[in-house]
C-alpha cells in the first residue's frame, strides 16, 4: 500500500465518526426545536398532558424526560400529574428560546399569539412601576390612531408598539415601523391633555418604543429604540439615563 492510499485510508477512518458526530447534533437540535415548538403550540392556555407530548414527538417518555431537564431546572415550564404547564413569561423564554435554537421565526409566532406577547409586555411595564392603558384610540389630524400599550409613570409616557414580526424585519421594514411609531406619537402630543390621565402633570415626555420578540439587527432607528422583550426590564431601569440619545417630545400641559 502506497503512502497516499495510507492516509486515504486512516482519513476516512478519522472522518466518519466526525461525520458521525455532526449528524447525531444535527438529530438533537431538530429534535429540541420540535420539542419548543410543540410545548408552545400544546401549553396554549391549556395543560399539556405528558402522553400526548411523547406521542406528538415520537419519543418514549423517559426521552422526553431527558429533553424537558434543562427548562425544567431553569423554570420554562413545570411538570405535576402528568401534565405539562407553562406560565406566561415562561411561555415567552420558550418562544425565544426556540428562535436562538433555529425554528421559524413565523412558526414561533403563532404558537405564541399577537395578544399573548402583548399582554407579556403589559406584565412587565406594570411590574416596573407604569400604569398601562390597552390600545388607545384617538383622533388627531383628522383621522384615527391607535398605540398597541400606553405606559405612564410621571412624567414619562412610553408609547410602545408590539411587532413580533413573523418574517423578521429588516432594512426600509424597520424604519417605516419606527417612522410610524413616530407620527403616532407626534399626533397624540396634540391631543395629550384630552386623551391621556395626566390631571396634575406639568410636565410630559412622551418616547416611541418598538417592542420585539427577538434582537433587531439595529437597537436604535431613527431615534427610536427597538427593545427585544426579555431586555425589556433592563430598558425601564436605564433609559431616562440616555433620554437625550433617544428621540421624544416633551410637553408642558396647559401652556
Amino acid at each position: 500500500m502506497g503512502l497516499s492510499t495510507y492516509l486515504t485510508v486512516r482519513l476516512g477512518y478519522l472522518i466518519h465518526p466526525l461525520n458521525h458526530l455532526r449528524s447525531h447534533k444535527s438529530s438533537v437540535n431538530l429534535l429540541r426545536r420540535r420539542l419548543l415548538l410543540t410545548l408552545l403550540e400544546e401549553t396554549r392556555g391549556v395543560e399539556a398532558p405528558y402522553d400526548a407530548l411523547c406521542d406528538r414527538l415520537r419519543v418514549d417518555p423517559e426521552t422526553l424526560r431527558r429533553l424537558l431537564g434543562e427548562l425544567l431546572s431553569e423554570g420554562l415550564v413545570e411538570l405535576s400529574g402528568g401534565v405539562v404547564k407553562a406560565s406566561m413569561s415562561g411561555r415567552l423564554r420558550l418562544a425565544v428560546r426556540a428562535v436562538e435554537a433555529g425554528a421559524d421565526i413565523e412558526e414561533v409566532s403563532r404558537a405564541l399569539g399577537w395578544r399573548e406577547f402583548e399582554e407579556m409586555a403589559a406584565y412587565i411595564l406594570e411590574e416596573n412601576g407604569f400604569d398601562v392603558l390597552r390600545h388607545l384610540r384617538f383622533r388627531a389630524r383628522g383621522r384615527r390612531w391607535e398605540i398597541d400599550l400606553l405606559a405612564l409613570r410621571h412624567p414619562n409616557i412610553l408609547c410602545v408598539e408590539c411587532k413580533r414580526w413573523r418574517r423578521g424585519l429588516r432594512g426600509s421594514a424597520l424604519f417605516e415601523v419606527a417612522e410610524g411609531q413616530r407620527r403616532r406619537v407626534e399626533a397624540l402630543s396634540e391631543v395629550a391633555s384630552g386623551s391621556l390621565p395626566i390631571e396634575g402633570w406639568r410636565r410630559i415626555i412622551l418616547l416611541p418604543i418598538v417592542l420585539s420578540l427577538t434582537p433587531p439587527p439595529m437597537r436604535l432607528v431613527e431615534g427610536v429604540p427597538t427593545v427585544p422583550i426579555l431586555e425589556l426590564p433592563s430598558f425601564l431601569s436605564s433609559f431616562e439615563g440616555y433620554l437625550d440619545e433617544l428621540w421624544h417630545l416633551t410637553l408642558k400641559p396647559g401652556d
